[in-house]
């Protein structure tokens, strides 16, 4: 399962200690929340450009979207 939280570091880790022994869990950061009410898909689309989308959740009039920015490729 997947959960979304707001960033506060001592509860996530308290969190995470509570559960660590019966689950594997991976800890992702640097995610944003989107919700977006009587949406469609022009602005969808741009909110979503260069962006990964790691979770949608589609209403009749509303959208909510997790996302993280797409990672800057570095040449060597």
């Amino acid at each position: 399962f997947a959960i979304c939280v707001n960033n506060i570091p001592e509860r996530i880790q308290k969190f995470i200690s509570a559960i660590e022994a019966d689950f594997k869990v991976v800890q992702e950061e640097d995610l944003e929340l989107m919700t977006v009410r009587h949406y469609n898909e022009s602005t969808i689309d741009s909110l979503i450009a260069e962006k990964i989308v790691l979770l949608e959740t589609r209403m009749p009039q509303t959208i909510q979207l997790v996302v993280k920015d797409v990672p800057v490729m570095k040449r060597k």
